[in-house]
């Protein structure tokens, strides 16, 4: 027997064949139920044959005969049943010693022993000397080495036989450590995967009637749709096509292999070969004068066409299984259904049939796909949900912000179903949850970790709250003052001090005092009349804690304790065997902390397979009495829980999001390709060093980069109605193009070159600009209507966009206020530019003299003004004695709130010496001057640069000449500061915050601020983004140096635009700005939206 090939350039015509061919096999052996295997590379293959069996073709047959086996399981299950005569259903890849999950805790202990020995001084360097980071890198480094034993296995499994026996190939440098380390694995278990490779490849090994006897009695196998294979798996193919009829199903973009004339493919014939011997020898072919961009022009002579050109950066070249297959002459080749090169790409039929998206980020282009996909269903009423697939070139970035973009009510009119492929099971919120409190053991018991650990909801019901109870909780903490730590030995411990501290902020503190008031049952009027020593008063208590709320307090002190619990067992110094942090992850994490229902059952039962995996693979990794490092088990659950796959639905009538990969490129009506980004697509894959692949590669070795090309081109090659792109290709913050990945760029230039029309989407930056709401839309430049054939831009179908641009739409009135905030009562102090200058350049100046009116007669002010938040050299007695002077000038209530707001300064020493002075004015314990210096350090590492320049941006932008019709006042009323702005016809009031945060608030969050105000004062809907990179190409968010110069012009910039209602408003800033960044002409013209536009069916 042999094999056969069969290609062609629709998956369709494959599956159709397929099928047709294994009736007839059916058939023609008398076999009813004889049984036709299907070896696939992954369940998206698998699931879209059965889909397109059962749902598209509707088979008439039942698909009881056809069996689905993944690629390595069938080769390694007809291996081992060669070799040592196990049959097939009796054994589990993954419980082999060599497999790659076992594997790892092997190389981990003899890494482990190899350290004590003195060995591999090269890895011990890579580990370091850090004992507490050491056993997470060593096992990061075990995965490391298990993946590249991996791979040398199933590409180089010769040269690992070549170490067993000692024989080795001088002519490839190897590290030393690497044979050693591998014949120490060998020396424990001599039964290698190299040795049955060996044993099942041996020449002259005829193994047909034990193949026969042992092997399930298949009628034919078909290899479907598997673009890549390492040689030795062909070799063993070749092998298994002695007893059983293979069938290699193959996707090829052109009707022939890289050439259609005899000579053609006779010419490329050789320039493989010598391709394949370049690659493999490692050197250029000088001597002949055929090196490496000669074999790049030669190859170039023989692409007569734009499709050969694209396939030739696009497709897998000769390093294809299709490539070695044709090379070699494995077998009959037959093409099924011989058609032009990408007939299916010119025969799209729809008016826009290709479409080219431009947009500014990740999120933006997700909500260009939502409406594309509502646009497509609209204008195609015949097409289902499940007729439409999104591939996402940049995976990772993308999947996790789906779910924000396109979950809606079920019950809304624009409801759209989706499934998500190819998620990892922490996606769940529960798996989530269940590595975030394992995460816990490295927290510092922060309050917001505490709380969302509590926002999940199957957690917050096991101890007896609800989202009510949980709000009522974080009010009760923010009163009881609690920020982190546990208690005072942990944070001791955390900071890496002594024991001794007496903080306040803890959450065992917090408890007490909460505790205390709900067992005194203390009004907080009557705290005046207690004795000053009383230690209930020493407690600062917290006053409402009775009835529902100490019930409330009972459960949350329950979870935190628990925390704590598992904080304590779960530490980087603890050391387990196996069983042992087993019994603790399922008896006092699962058990403790999750509810068991019908709903998580699931959830929580891959999580504790993910558990009893790892402790297999230690087991058969002979080290069940072993103890290891906690880090190190956990590092592996992690790792073993993130690979866990949620199951795709690929028969569900939902719209499907995919990673882009050869496998999940499926035919579809709609097929979207986003996130093809340059540099993040296609992927470059850099390996170690150490790793042969890397420095010595054969024919068979596959990059990511191939892969990469050749899954886009499969992807395109699968539309069938509608194709479309989008990237981003626009700068967020200063508009400027962004190039899209080089390999759409490949297929844009074949588009030109070939002649297929295709339209351009350049999208602006809000999703309620008015161009999506326009029923004569501009095009998709903004230059006009739809003119000589130019699509206009896909409208929106979002309520609240549409109401957003509607009120952008409507004309403004006279004097706009954009925000506001009512005055907190008490008499405000109005803040002239003087003193905005002085706020931001030396806040507590403002506070000494403004706002305490502290007279300078004794000479000490003048000393510490231009120290720049530095007063070492100022006597402490002096601080004390201005700030004596200050707080008698006012009132008792004012002065406690004064010394908060002075607590919660940069400037460290006056911060100590307000605290110091109440203490000693109160004639009380220095419990609040501890109290202000523990919880506001925080604020002594500010900078001061960021406050010098907003103060000369001020003064620059109060000199602008006439006419003098701005009004720029800053108001402090109750330690809260407010900014007034009053600019022509502009009128705004807003508060900037607390004190505390004001003093922190730097130029580029005042420049925020303004864009922000800035394009919601434009009619047109927030389209200045070609303009705001005039303030923020010279800003750098990280409060490096700026010119003063730069920084006053720009701040006054962004105060005019923020303050003009008109656009035309902005010519007088022309100058500030490039070429690229003046406004658009077309935004002059204000158009106001009518009501009837408006009327389309919104989610």
């Amino acid at each position: 027997m042999t094999m056969r090939i069969k290609w062609d350039a629709r998956l369709e015509i494959l599956a159709d064949a397929l099928q047709n061919e294994w009736s007839e096999t059916s058939r023609s052996s008398h076999a009813p139920f004889g049984k036709v295997c299907v070896v696939v590379n992954d369940s998206a293959t698998e699931s879209w044959l059965k889909h397109y069996f059962l749902l598209v073709k509707q088979v008439p047959q039942v698909l009881l005969n056809l069996e689905f086996v993944r690629l390595q399981q069938f080769v390694n299950d007809w291996m081992q049943a060669q070799v040592h005569g196990i049959a097939p259903r009796e054994r589990q890849a993954g419980l082999h010693p060599y497999s790659q999950e076992v594997m790892v805790w092997r190389i981990y202990q003899l890494l482990v022993q190899a350290e004590k020995d003195g060995d591999y001084p090269e890895l011990k360097d890579y580990v370091g000397d850090n004992k507490a980071k050491k056993p997470q890198r060593r096992f990061a480094l075990a995965e490391q080495l298990s993946q590249l034993y991996d791979d040398y296995l199933n590409s180089r499994f010769q040269m690992l036989r070549n170490w067993e026996t000692g024989e080795f190939d001088n002519t490839v440098k190897i590290p030393a450590w690497q044979i050693d380390l591998y014949r120490r694995l060998v020396a424990e278990n001599p039964n290698t995967y190299a040795s049955d490779y060996a044993c099942a490849l041996q020449p002259g090994n005829d193994s047909t009637e034990a193949l026969r006897h042992d092997f399930p009695k298949y009628l034919a196998v078909h290899v479907f749709d598997i673009p890549f294979m390492p040689e030795p798996t062909l070799r063993l193919l070749e092998k298994i096509s002695e007893a059983l009829p293979i069938t290699f199903w193959n996707f090829n973009p052109l009707g022939d292999w890289l050439g259609e004339t005899p000579s053609q493919q006779e010419a490329q014939r050789k320039l493989r070969q010598q391709l394949k011997k370049a690659v493999r020898e490692q050197r250029d072919l000088l001597a002949t004068g055929q090196g490496p961009s000669s074999l790049e022009s030669a190859f170039a002579s023989f692409y007569d066409s734009p499709e050969e050109r694209l396939l030739g950066t696009l497709g897998p070249g000769a390093r294809g299984l299709l490539g070695a297959l044709c090379d070699d002459n494995y077998g009959d080749i037959e093409v099924l259904d011989q058609e032009p090169p990408f007939a299916s790409l010119k025969a799209l039929d729809s008016k826009h049939p290709i479409a080219v998206h431009t947009c500014h980020s990740p999120r933006r282009e997700l909500e260009i796909i939502r409406d594309g996909l509502h646009h497509f269903f609209e204008t195609n009423s015949g097409f289902q949900p499940q007729d439409a697939i999104v591939l996402c070139a940049d995976w990772n970035n993308y999947v996790n912000i789906i779910d924000s973009v396109f979950t809606v009510d079920r019950d809304a009119p624009g409801y759209l179903p989706l499934t998500v492929q190819g998620l990892s099971a922490v996606a769940s919120p529960l798996c989530q949850a269940f590595v975030n409190i394992l995460e816990f053991r490295r927290n510092r018991f922060e309050v917001s970790t505490v709380f969302n650990l509590l926002s999940v909801p199957d957690i917050r019901e096991k101890f007896g709250l609800d989202e009510n109870g949980i709000t009522t909780l974080r009010d009760m903490v923010k009163t009881a003052n609690i920020h982190w730590g546990y208690d005072d030995q942990d944070v001791a411990s955390i900071l890496g001090k002594e024991a001794g501290l007496h903080l306040p902020y803890t959450w065992q503190r917090g408890f007490d005092r909460m505790i205390t008031e709900m067992l005194h049952g203390i009004p907080e009027s009557d705290y005046e009349l207690l004795d000053a020593q009383s230690p209930v008063v020493s407690l600062h208590l917290c006053g409402h804690v009775e009835g529902e709320r100490a019930k409330l307090l009972a459960s949350l002190w329950k979870f935190v304790t628990s925390l704590k619990n598992i904080r304590e067992k779960l530490a980087g110094d603890q050391v387990y065997c196996a069983e042992e942090i087993s019994s603790i992850l399922i008896d006092e994490i699962l058990d403790v902390f999750y509810v068991a229902n019908d709903q998580n059952l699931k959830t929580l039962n891959k999580i504790r397979k993910a558990i009893r995996t790892v402790v297999e693979d230690i087991s058969l990794a002979g080290l069940d009495s072993e103890s290891f490092p906690c880090e190190v088990f956990l590092a592996s659950l992690v790792s073993q829980i993130s690979n866990q796959q949620t199951a795709s639905r690929t028969s569900a009538n939902a719209v499907t999001f995919a990673p882009l990969q050869a496998s999940t490129a499926t035919p579809h009506q709609l097929v979207w390709i986003c996130g093809l980004n340059n540099g993040n697509f296609p992927r470059n894959e850099r390996k170690p060093v150490f790793n042969v692949l890397g420095n010595h590669p054969s024919l068979f070795d596959v990059t990511a980069r191939e892969r990469d090309g050749f899954a886009l081109l499969k992807a395109v090659l699968s539309a069938r109605h509608q194709l479309a792109f989008s990237y981003v290709g626009k700068d967020i913050h200063s508009n400027e193009p962004l190039p899209p990945s080089v390999l759409l760029t490949s297929l844009i230039d074949y588009f030109d070159e070939a002649g297929l029309d295709y339209s351009k989407y350049n999208h602006p930056l809000h999703a309620y600009n008015r161009r999506y709401f326009l029923r004569d839309r501009l095009d998709s430049n903004g230059t006009g209507q739809e003119t000589a054939g130019k699509p206009s831009l896909p409208p929106s179908y979002s309520a609240n966009d549409c109401q957003i641009a509607q009120a952008l739409a409507m004309p403004l009135p006279e004097v706009a206020r954009i925000t506001a905030f009512p005055l907190a009562p008490g008499q405000a102090t109005d803040i002239e530019l003087d003193d905005l200058i002085m706020f931001y350049s030396q806040p507590q100046d403002l506070i000494l003299k403004r706002w305490l009116h502290v007279s300078d007669a004794n000479g000490h002010y003048h000393k510490f003004k231009d120290e720049e938040f530095q007063t070492a050299n100022i006597p402490q007695e002096m601080l004390n004695d201005i700030f004596l002077y200050g707080f008698e000038q006012i009132d008792r209530e004012s002065m406690a709130q004064v010394a908060v707001e002075m607590g919660k300064s940069p400037n460290a020493s006056l911060a100590d010496a307000a605290f110091e002075t109440v203490a000693k004015y109160h004639d009380s314990k220095p419990l609040s001057f501890a109290k202000a210096k523990s919880d506001f350090n925080c604020y002594t590492d500010q900078s001061h640069s960021r406050f010098m320049l907003m103060s000369e941006a001020c003064a620059q932008y109060e000199a602008l000449p006439e006419p003098k019709e701005r009004i720029l006042k800053l108001t402090v009323c109750n330690c809260e500061v407010r900014l007034h702005i009053k600019v022509k016809t502009l009128e705004l009031e807003t508060s900037l915050g607390p004190v505390r945060h004001v003093i922190n608030f730097g130029l580029s969050d005042v420049a925020s601020w303004l864009r922000h105000l800035a394009l919601n004062a434009l009619n047109d809907g927030g389209d200045v983004v070609s303009f705001v990179p005039i303030i923020d190409k010279k800003l750098d968010r990280r409060y490096k140096p700026v010119p003063p110069d730069k920084a006053k012009e720009k701040l006054v910039a962004l105060l005019e635009m923020a303050c003009s209602p008109l656009p035309p408003e902005f010519s007088d800033f022309s100058s500030l700005s490039t070429g690229k960044d003046k406004l658009p002409p077309e935004y002059t013209d204000l158009l106001q939206i009518p009501k009837e536009y408006f009327d389309r069916t919104y989610y």
